[in-house]
């Protein structure tokens, strides 16, 4: 009983964990940054923002798993039958598409693509500025003159 706590919050832990490393980059981040290129806002440079941490984290997360499963098989063969494990995920998962649509989870996610967004601005032209931080309610960007 104990174990499978143990496990049901490892579960939960490496989904969200998945989810804000390679979801949110790919499915949040990557259409954004293309739509504000393709308005000549952001350097073409953002994108690797967005592509190549997910690539690395997935290739890390399939490295943990060939390799608990060359090294430990009884650890495998464990968490492939717990259901705690498989209810973590589960929740994980729904947890954290739960909370982006919050108000809170949507704004910590504006919020996020921003501090990633402002070092890459390619554009001096006010509208566009003033109309990206309209979009996403960011006086501060426009009141700076950014």
């Amino acid at each position: 009983m104990l174990l499978d706590i143990f496990l049901f919050c490892v579960g939960f832990g490496l989904s969200m964990w998945w989810f804000s490393v390679t979801i949110l980059p790919l499915f949040y981040g990557l259409p954004k940054s293309l739509y504000w290129i393709a308005r000549g806002l952001l350097s073409w440079r953002i994108l690797t923002r967005f592509l190549v941490p997910p690539v690395l984290w997935n290739l890390a997360f399939i490295g943990a798993a060939v390799a608990l499963n060359s090294w430990f098989p009884a650890a495998s063969a464990r968490l492939a039958h717990s259901g705690g494990f498989s209810f973590g995920q589960l929740f994980g998962l729904g947890g954290s598409i739960f909370f982006l649509f919050k108000k809170e989870g949507s704004d910590s996610l504006k919020e996020d693509f921003l501090a990633t967004a402002i070092h890459y601005f390619v554009s001096d032209n006010p509208v566009l500025i003033g109309e990206f931080g309209y979009r996403h309610k960011i006086r501060e960007l426009v009141n700076s003159g950014k």
